[in-house]
Parts: structure tokens; C-alpha cells; sequence
């Protein structure tokens, strides 16, 4: 993850593409890793090299656009988090799903319970990356607190409930509206609804969990400087 970028200055571009790199570098070894184990088809593995040279790019496009575009730069690394996490969680449930049963089908408890924790995993991986890298201009002078990390949660669970309401809602009422009952619905569901639960996570990451408003420190704490174990950029007290 790149550095915390000091009073708002922008990373250079080889750092933010290192990051990027790093991050598309676990997608890519996690996403070769699962494909057998998920019994998807060998050819999809081929993806890897894609994601991590996209990841890479996107870091770096994001470091080149970050002072005139701060939101589209935020988006690009909060588009690559997202891909490592979709790549999280499906390693972390199937990896789960092997240590708790052999059976072809699993018992449906035993598949909530493999989710959960994919979930669980993915959403903490989220939270890290997105507050040292996606979110690091305002998260850079501030320390992470139980309320940020609880905030980041319930951003999360509403972006699932985003998800299964809006995949359910285009299975259930379109199909039979447009009469084309023989497309892929369950797809083109799952995809609309991973498409409006990713705005809504940005949109809550950026304008609640991590907004300058809330990262900020109190101002006792902010004024609070000894010995040189922190400087001051402006008014906010970088910790090394």
C-alpha cells in the first residue's frame, strides 16, 4: 500500500503504480488459486496477467490525475480494491468450504457460513486498503478508530443488501415485461447488482467513512506535538 500522502500532496506516479501492482498481484495469485478449487474453467486464470497490469495502470493513471481530479483517482484505486476483494472473499470460501466439508453439495449452513467469512475477510481487506491507499488524502492524518472501522461495516452490509435487492428486483420483474425469458437473467442480475452496490460503496466510503470531516482529528489531539515524534502539515499532526 502507498504512503500516506503529506498534506494532501500526491504520490509520485511509480509509487501509486507500485501499489496498484501489489494489488493486482494478489488478485492475480488468488484468482489463479481459486479458479480449480471453484471448478471454473481453466481459461479464466488466463485473466491474470490482465489484472495485474490493469491494476498497475489504473495506480498509476490515478497518481496522474489525482491533483486536478481527486474523485476520479479515488475511484480508479477504490476499482481495483474492489476487484482484489471480489478475489478475497471467493478464495476465503472456497478455501473455508474445503477445511469444513468434502461433499460435492454442501448443506446450506455450512455454505452461509463459508460466505460469512469470505465476507468478513474481504470487508476488513477493503477497509485496510481503502484507508491507506483509495482514501489516504484524508485518512493520512488520523488514526484508524473502532467507529471509522464500525462505519465501514455498515457501508458494507447495506452495499449487500444493494446487491441481492437489485439482482432479485431485475430476476423477478423484468424478464416477463420485456418477454425475453430465454437471456441469461441471473447474470445480467448479478452483475446490475454489483454495479449499483459498487456506487454505493464508493459514494459511502467517500462521503461517510472516510470524508475529511470525519477523519479529522480533535483539535486537542491535533495541536498535541513532542520531542519530534510528529510534524505539522498545516493543521494536521502526521504521526511516522
Amino acid at each position: 500500500m502507498s504512503e500516506a500522502r503529506d498534506g494532501g500532496r500526491p504520490a509520485s506516479i511509480s509509487r501509486e503504480a507500485l501499489s496498484g501492482l501489489l494489488a493486482g498481484g494478489a488478485s492475480a495469485v488468488l484468482l489463479v488459486a481459486t479458479v480449480p478449487a471453484a471448478g471454473l474453467p481453466p481459461a479464466i486464470a488466463a485473466l491474470a496477467p490482465g489484472l495485474l497490469i490493469g491494476s498497475a495502470g489504473a495506480g498509476a493513471l490515478a497518481a496522474a490525475v489525482t491533483t486536478n481530479r481527486p474523485a476520479l483517482a479515488q475511484l480508479l484505486r477504490f476499482l481495483v480494491v474492489g476487484v482484489l476483494n471480489t478475489c478475497v472473499d471467493l478464495a476465503v470460501f472456497h478455501a473455508t468450504l474445503g477445511l469444513l466439508t468434502d461433499r460435492p453439495s454442501p448443506p446450506i449452513d455450512v455454505l452461509a457460513g463459508a460466505k460469512a467469512i469470505g465476507f468478513g475477510v474481504a470487508v476488513l481487506n477493503s477497509y485496510l486498503w481503502n484507508r491507506s491507499w483509495t482514501f489516504a488524502e484524508t485518512t493520512g492524518g488520523s488514526r484508524r478508530s473502532l467507529r471509522e472501522l464500525l462505519l465501514f461495516v455498515a457501508v458494507s452490509l447495506v452495499g449487500l443488501a444493494v446487491n441481492v435487492a437489485t439482482a432479485t428486483a431485475v430476476v423477478s420483474a423484468i424478464p416477463s415485461r420485456v418477454g425475453a425469458v430465454d437471456l441469461p437473467w441471473a447474470t445480467i442480475g448479478a452483475l446490475a447488482g454489483t454495479v449499483v452496490a459498487f456506487a454505493w460503496s464508493f459514494i459511502g466510503s467517500r462521503l461517510i467513512v472516510f470524508s475529511p470531516e470525519s477523519s479529522r482529528r480533535p483539535r486537542s489531539e491535533r495541536l498535541r506535538v513532542t520531542d519530534g515524534s510528529a510534524f505539522v502539515s498545516g493543521s494536521t499532526v502526521f504521526y511516522p
